[in-house]
């Protein structure tokens, strides 16, 4: 199956044009497969869900370049962009817009060069590809495959721990809100347990279950629900932001436009660009839309369209929630919304979340399920002695052992996001150290690689300049992402993010009346001024 399919496929809404019946058997995980059609079914128009576009659908059945460019929008419109004010946070806003206008042509440049070096080896192979693992093992063999596969895979499980901390980050939020009193039990003061890693494992657990699903497709109704909860969500964050003063600093100002750094702040600045090329997380499903499009030659003109409003919608929520809430804009940007507005919101996001895991963690499935098939593990079975093989602790056929094998992988896959959620849960640098390391591989090292290597005596001295240059990009924002991330110390605290305080809280009251103090004191005596400010000055967040 096409890798990324199901990302896109969280967004899985149904198009109809005509009868539901549209000639395919919808098996979850594999590829449609056309039945006979009888008289009766001559005037039919099939029709086509999401998931269906992405797994290529037959030759035969296309759809159109306007619902091609809903799945697009909506395969990148995920929960990256929740991550956006942060990263404006981080950059500045000025440098903000511009870094996010510059990805969104470099993300367009590498993925056109990805479509047609698939155009071109579709054209000499007269075979279809539609992902980049299959085009990678086309051009450089089994290494290749295995390399793609590899980066997909910690693409996919990078996102699922994204998702962990999420929800944990959400729900000891919405807890905290519906009982505000410290010495409950649910923050375990009394019992020595931590809330957020209780929250973690439990929903680790249900994720366990939830991966062994195999008829994912069945779970689209709800997906449909949880697009429109998503949408929902991002515009009730604007408008509490709007309608609602929040404390924009340590010292205790309240406004609905707080004070934003226009400027660049080169510090911090890396930790934005892997926010912004983790929020084009879609881009790689472009093979399976364009390979589905009815009218292919016209992929370009709707990749331009819907990226224009896909980087548009991401400026004006970047820049919008970093105004709103400014130095204390928190990665989880639902813990900035206080009081029932943000027990609303943030249980929207949590069930949107929630119920997107399954479908992004498929293509880990699907990984382990060739790894369990493979030459490896069957050698592993032959040279299983035969009395293990009669008690049937791994299976008593070759098919019981590839299942079981798959089924622990897929475990081992799901615990390992827990795991890793509960040793870094900053929602923000996971986001950041992501799009830095594993979606900027995707994006912009692996596509012009891939069609310098197809088009090998044949490209110009600009065009193979032009892929140096994108390739170069990509390294440099994986150098440069990692060290800005991994050098920031929240990143190693283990602490998750909280809530900052409410307006007119005796918390706010306290750091206004104490920056207060020490703005009075610097008239007079800057010692003691520094002594009194050390808590905080008007431009740092809370912890």
């Amino acid at each position: 199956m096409p890798v990324f399919a199901w990302t896109a496929a969280a967004a899985a809404t149904e198009f109809y044009d005509g009868q539901q019946d549209d000639g395919y058997a919808e098996v979850a995980g594999a590829s449609a497969t056309p039945k006979p059609v009888g008289e009766d079914d001559t005037h039919a128009t099939p029709h086509h869900s999401i998931t269906q576009v992405m797994e290529g659908g037959n030759a035969a059945h296309k759809v159109s370049t306007w619902q091609c460019g809903v799945i697009l929008f909506k395969s990148c419109f995920g929960v990256g962009i929740l991550g956006l004010p942060f990263a404006f946070r981080n950059s500045g806003m000025v440098a903000g817009v511009l870094s996010c206008i510059f990805v969104a042509i470099m993300t367009n440049i590498s993925t056109k060069l990805l479509v047609w070096n698939k155009r071109l080896l579709v054209k000499r192979t007269g075979k279809e590809f539609t992902s980049i693992p299959e085009m990678s093992g086309h051009l450089f063999g089994n290494k290749g495959l295995q390399v793609a596969n590899g980066i997909i895979l910690c693409c996919q499980l990078g996102t699922c721990i994204a998702y962990n901390i999420f929800l944990g980050v959400s729900l000891v939020a919405i807890i905290s809100t519906l009982y505000p009193n410290p010495d409950h039990f649910i923050y375990g003061n009394s019992l020595g347990y931590n809330p957020y890693i209780f929250f973690v494992i439990c929903q680790t657990l249900l994720f366990c279950m939830m991966a062994q699903l195999k008829d994912v497709a069945s779970m689209a109704p709800l997906l449909m629900f949880a697009q429109v909860a998503m949408v929902t969500a991002f515009a009730l964050i604007i408008i509490a932001g709007m309608v609602h003063p929040s404390v924009c600093d340590r010292d205790g100002s309240t406004a609905v436009f707080c004070k934003v750094h226009a400027g660049a702040r080169w510090d911090t600045y890396p930790v934005f660009i892997g926010i912004a090329v983790f929020a084009m997380e879609g881009i790689p499903t472009v093979l399976t839309i364009e390979n589905s499009m009815a009218d292919p030659d016209r992929f370009e003109e709707m990749f331009d369209r819907v990226q224009f409003l896909i980087t548009t919608v991401f400026i004006f929520f970047g820049t919008m929630g970093y105004w709103l809430y400014g130095n204390n804009t928190k990665s989880v940007i639902t813990l900035n919304i206080p009081g029932t507005w943000g027990i609303v919101i943030k249980m929207l996001m949590v069930i949107v979340i929630f119920l997107s895991y399954p479908l992004q963690f498929m293509p880990v499935v699907e990984i382990c399920k060739k790894w369990a098939d493979g030459t490896g593990f069957d050698m592993l079975y032959n040279r299983t002695p035969p009395f293990v093989k009669d008690k049937g602790y791994l299976g008593r056929t070759k098919a019981d052992f590839s299942e079981r094998v798959k089924f622990c992988l897929t475990i081992m896959g799901v615990l390992t996001t827990g795991i890793v959620a509960i040793s870094i849960p900053h929602f923000g640098h996971v986001l950041s150290i992501l799009g830095s390391v594993t979606f900027s591989a995707v994006t912009f090292v692996i596509p012009p690689i891939l069609f310098l290597r197809a088009k090998q005596g044949e490209h110009t001295v600009q065009m193979v300049m032009l892929c140096c240059f994108i390739v170069s990009m990509g390294f440099c924002i994986t150098g440069l992402g990692l060290w800005s991330n991994v050098s920031t110390a929240s990143v190693w605290k283990h602490k998750f993010e909280k809530s900052p305080p409410r307006v007119g809280s005796h918390e706010v009251t306290q750091a206004h009346d104490m920056y207060k103090e020490a703005e009075g004191l610097s008239r007079k005596t800057p010692q003691d001024a520094v002594a009194v400010a050390t808590y905080g000055g008007p431009h740092a967040q809370w912890s």
